[in-house]
């Protein structure tokens, strides 16, 4: 199953109206409008990644992403945190055995080595933020 060209255009648009707007970046940052197109292979589908940002040492980065309805991820874990945010469509989420489904407005952090995997329940735009682990602890996240 390839992209259509369609949802090609579609996606290029929509990285036209995503903005990322900061006071505390540093020069060893750049943000531009993306750094890389990724067409991902899944399972049942592809998905298409935009890298957003990335910081300088690589430990940081945002990419936006466009799920096709039907595909999925293999089950797998990241060395970092993953945010999860999703601007349209719905998806499912299985995440430490549990499933969570997501849709328009809904974030879900992905702990560091959280085995996890994604369904695109719709064709979904969702962000994914990856950052290194903090020396905070869930409770303070939560409040």
């Amino acid at each position: 199953m390839k992209v259509s060209k369609e949802n090609l255009i579609q996606a290029k648009a929509a990285l036209e109206d995503l903005t990322i707007i900061g006071d505390n970046i540093g020069e060893e940052v750049s943000i531009i409008p993306h750094r890389s197109f990724t067409e991902l292979n899944l399972i049942n589908g592809r998905a298409l990644n935009f890298e957003l940002y990335r910081s300088a040492d690589n430990r940081i980065s945002i990419s936006k992403l466009f799920g096709t309805i039907g595909s999925s991820s293999e089950r797998h874990n990241h060395k970092v945190i993953e945010i999860f945010t999703v601007w349209e469509g719905k998806m499912e989420v299985e995440l430490c055995g549990e499933i969570h489904i997501l849709e328009s407005t809904h974030i879900i952090r992905i702990p560091i080595d959280a085995p996890h995997k994604v369904k695109f329940l719709e064709n979904t735009w969702m962000t994914i933020q990856s950052i290194p682990a903090i020396a905070i602890t869930n409770e303070e996240i939560n409040t």
